[in-house]
């Protein structure tokens, strides 16, 4: 599990970077997108700050699970909202794609720990 968590952490925080330092790779060319991209960059920068400090706790407590929810949400909603414009090809090329199947990844890591933690303890 600490290995899976070390990567969601290292990914939040290589595409925190990338949007911080480079939206222009995405196409991210005018003021206000810009701006957005680096709000959204500060978000990302901080989940993964967060678990990459929590990457050796147990993630079924009180705290960690506190993480492991946020995580999931974040995951699941960045999925579910790049679906549509990915799918219907109005973000076309592969680094969309990559977004789409990295969230997706993780939606389903984090989904799995946030229910199946619950399970083996008897709480869901």
């Amino acid at each position: 599990m600490r290995i899976a968590v070390t990567a969601a952490a290292l990914a939040l925080l290589a595409a925190g970077g990338a949007l911080l330092f480079a939206p222009g790779l995405l196409g991210l060319d005018t003021p206000p997108a810009q701006a957005v991209a680096a709000l959204y960059a500060a978000a990302l920068i901080g989940l993964g700050l967060a678990s990459w400090v929590a990457r050796a706790s147990p993630l079924g407590g009180i705290y960690g699970r506190a993480l492991v929810v946020g995580n999931f949400a974040h995951a699941l909603v960045g999925a579910l909202a790049l679906l549509r414009p990915v799918v219907g090809a109005r973000l076309a090329g592969g680094t969309w794609w990559g977004a789409l199947a990295l969230y997706a990844a993780l939606a389903v890591g984090w989904g799995l720990l946030l229910f199946e933690l619950g399970r083996e303890r008897g709480e869901a």
